[in-house]
């Protein structure tokens, strides 16, 4: 809080006393509170990161006296604390340390208390798989079907022919297993994935392919039904 100030309201009045003495009295009316109310001067902005890095959400405002960063689930504003991945929750700047996908799409918003209450415009954080490698999203390939049960088909079109590497990972970015490690020779590939050992759930596919010397990478969210 940066300015509150209180003043009280005084009045003189003239009064005798039993010997006919005149007295100047002083009494008090009322509390008056003079107080600058809260003034947000820059909103969150919506963070779009890899997994690998850290989103900043920072709410700028004047007169405050604490902050309270919340996270939008389950059709509920929750509060947050620090820990795990969170840090700064309490503050003007919050941090969130290395999500995984999981963390992807969610809202965040501050509250803000003072001489008076105000909530800050909520911003999203979209997250995407990283490793550092460069993301092509014209990169030829397509998975089918999606959603599956048992088995589907993995199309490549990989012109020239590249060192080819698929690799699978739960929803949260946790690597599973790796399923093609090689040169793929002809421009167009089939191979198949077979879905029968994973429970079910949503999955990524990650392509890295080498071509001369440049690494470019796509991904596919899968689903795999009961």
């Amino acid at each position: 809080l940066k300015s509150a100030i209180s003043h009280k309201l005084s009045n003189s009045k003239e009064v005798a006393d039993f010997n006919a003495n005149i007295l100047n009295i002083t009494y008090t009316d009322a509390w008056v509170n003079f107080t600058d109310t809260i003034s947000i001067i820059a909103q969150p902005e919506n963070q779009n990161i890899l997994t690998n890095s850290i989103a900043e959400f920072l709410v700028d405002a004047d007169n405050v006296q604490s902050y309270a960063w919340q996270s939008f689930e389950n059709g509920t504003w929750l509060t947050l604390f620090d820990g795990g991945i969170i840090s700064g929750a309490s503050t003007n700047s919050l941090s969130i340390i290395n999500p995984g996908l999981d963390w992807n799409g969610r809202y965040f918003r501050c509250q803000l208390s003072g001489c008076n209450n105000a909530v800050s415009d909520s911003a999203i954080l979209q997250v995407q798989l990283g490793d550092g490698f460069l993301y092509e999203t014209n990169i030829d390939w397509d998975f089918y079907p999606n959603p599956l049960r048992e088995n589907a088909h993995i199309f490549l079109h990989l012109l020239p022919a590249s060192h080819c590497n698929l690799q699978l990972f739960d929803s949260k970015g946790i690597f599973i297993e790796e399923l093609c490690d090689g040169i793929i020779s002809s421009t167009d590939e089939l191979l198949l994935f077979s879905a029968k050992k994973y429970p079910a759930g949503n999955y990524i596919i990650k392509l890295k392919i080498n071509v001369h010397g440049k690494i470019m990478c796509s991904e596919k969210q899968i689903i795999i039904t009961n």
